[in-house]
């Protein structure tokens, strides 16, 4: 199964108190060209899958890729997972208000949620077939 989505949306404050700004993964995504795992909510030991394409474009950082666990793949297409979550380590960022803008971050993973924290941060297109 092939997913497509927004594992985060410029501008809009998550569950934490946080706001990705656009261009703060640029310098991670260049520098670091391997492919980045797909999670199951942020559990280390529950790789379901890994994305094969990850850019920023003008609405949010966008993702495209192949899920491989027979499990996941069911919840998915029952839209009972339909969440994207990024996970990450700040590198650069202003606090204001109690909100911190992210200015520049280092993306470790982008899961696949139940409940994403940014709650625009969803899978946008599913197709199902035959993967590698």
């Amino acid at each position: 199964m092939i997913i497509k989505g927004w594992a985060s949306v410029w501008g809009e404050c998550d569950s934490h108190s946080d706001i990705t700004v656009k261009g703060c993964f640029v310098k991670d995504l260049k520098e670091f060209t391997y492919t980045r795992p797909m999670l199951l909510s942020h559990e280390k030991n529950a790789v379901i899958g890994r994305w094969d394409l990850i850019k920023e474009k003008k609405y949010g950082l966008w993702c495209e890729g192949t899920v491989f666990d027979k499990d996941a793949i069911f919840w998915i297409g029952e839209h009972c997972l339909s969440g994207l979550s990024i996970g990450y380590a700040g590198r650069n960022h202003s606090i204001s208000r109690g909100l911190r803008k992210l200015k520049r971050v280092e993306l470790e993973e982008i899961s696949v949620t139940a409940v994403p924290a940014n709650r625009s941060a969803r899978i946008m297109e599913i197709i199902n077939g035959k993967t590698d």
